[in-house]
């Protein structure tokens, strides 16, 4: 998670904190189902715990950031 949050911050020096948000949490979805099948596929079950712990919380992140971005727009 807090890769995701470094990567963000990388990606947000170039694009707009939504846009460097978005692409953050594919790839942390995109890790978090890699996770996923490899923990089946190795019967790791803590290892499934996290990937759908990474995957539920990337996906709060999008929708925080969109709310927020939703809720600055309506102020101005």
């Amino acid at each position: 998670m807090d890769g995701g949050r470094i990567l963000r911050s990388l990606l947000a020096l170039k694009l707009n904190y939504v846009r460097a948000t978005q692409i953050s949490v594919i790839l942390g979805k995109i890790f978090a189902i890699l996770f996923a099948i490899l923990a089946l596929w190795q019967r790791h079950w803590m290892l499934l715990l996290v990937a759908v712990f990474i995957y539920v919380s990337a996906s709060n992140e999008i929708r925080c950031v969109r709310y927020e971005e939703q809720r600055k727009r309506t102020d101005e």
